[in-house]
């Protein structure tokens, strides 16, 4: 019975000798790439704002993006909000380029409870265009509506 519990511990010892190189090797891998697109993506700091934040910004300062799908974006949104989401942006993104202005705080929203792809959008925004004045709105666009606007159909 010795030799059976003498290999488990042998072999647990291993097991986590060779999960800390991992880790050390990733940690490595990390620090030497983080100038790749990717890393600098997943690493991009983006924060959040809340609607009753947003409701403080000045509209001709505001570029509002809306991270909704097309179909989503035609039904109702913020208005002047360029709709930019994962799916196309390759397509959508020049009309952000376009509608930035220097003194623009770019925000961006998706649905209530979908911070996360507001936040992804956020961090491409910031990272493959370089613009530095980027947050998320942490909460619900349409509490937005009475101050901004709502273009498109029935919200």
């Amino acid at each position: 019975m010795r030799a059976p519990v003498r290999h488990l511990a042998v072999a647990l010892a291993g097991s986590v000798a060779l999960a800390g190189i991992a880790v050390v090797g990733a940690a490595g891998s990390l620090w030497l790439n983080r100038g790749l697109p990717a890393v600098r993506l997943a690493c991009a700091d983006v924060g959040g704002i809340s609607p009753r934040d947003a409701m403080a910004l000045v509209p001709a300062g505001v570029l509002w993006v809306d991270a909704r799908l097309e179909r989503d974006h035609e039904v109702g949104h913020l208005a002047g909000a360029v709709c930019v989401n994962e799916m196309n942006w390759e397509a959508q993104v020049s009309a952000l380029v376009f509608a930035w202005r220097p003194a623009m705080r770019v925000v961006v929203y998706a649905d209530r409870g979908d911070a996360g792809a507001a936040r992804r959008v956020a961090a491409l925004v910031r990272v493959a265009i370089g613009l530095r004045d980027v947050v998320f709105l942490d909460g619900n666009w349409r509490d937005l509506g009475a101050a901004f606007g709502i273009d498109g159909g029935a919200p």
